[in-house]
């Protein structure tokens, strides 16, 4: 995984990014043997990672051969550029980020009560509010898409946000890059 200094050891670390996150890519083993990666819109329900998509495409045929997949999820927080010169070094041209890594499982929601539950879940996390119309077992839309539910059985993260640099640095790039002040103070 790299350099220690940047993973991220608490659970409720990772999970937060996943919460705050919408679009992550999920990886499949091509049938041609390359993996083929597709963003999806997710959400973390139940220790589990939901995702919806069409009833056919690469993505279905992948799944049918081989559930394992890998799912990533990242978070561009800002990129210090050259201009920065706090020790004059091409090191400290950086990006500062969040991410997590998920190896798991698919498996396809056949209960249609589940699969409502999380489809409505999804929906709620990027409304950010429940009042919403939500979906029901009836409509078009729930026969018309595959719900997948991504188990867990490895899951990582890591994190550039400066904390392994002194408070004299992190000042510095607060002055540099205003806009990162919440992640550095």
């Amino acid at each position: 995984m790299g350099s220690k200094k940047y993973v991220i050891k608490a659970r409720h670390e990772i999970d937060e990014i996943l919460a705050t996150n919408r679009v992550g890519r999920l990886a499949t083993l091509g049938l041609d043997g390359y993996p083929y990666i597709t963003p999806l819109n997710y959400v973390l329900w139940n220790e589990k990672i939901y995702m919806h998509c069409g009833l056919q495409g690469e993505r279905m045929d992948n799944l049918a051969v081989n559930n394992r997949v890998c799912f990533e999820v990242d978070e561009a927080i800002a990129y210090l550029d050259s201009s920065f010169a706090f020790e004059p070094s091409v090191c400290d041209v950086t990006q500062f980020y969040k991410s997590v890594v998920v190896k798991g499982t698919i498996s396809h929601l056949t209960d249609t009560e589940l699969k409502v539950a999380a489809l409505n879940k999804l929906i709620e996390s990027h409304e950010g509010h429940g009042d919403f119309p939500h979906v029901v077992a009836g409509m078009k839309a729930v026969a018309a898409c595959h719900v997948l539910e991504l188990t867990i059985d490895h899951i990582s993260g890591k994190h550039n946000v400066g904390k392994h640099r002194g408070a004299e640095y992190r000042a510095a790039v607060v002055e540099h890059l205003p806009a990162c002040k919440d992640y550095f103070e």
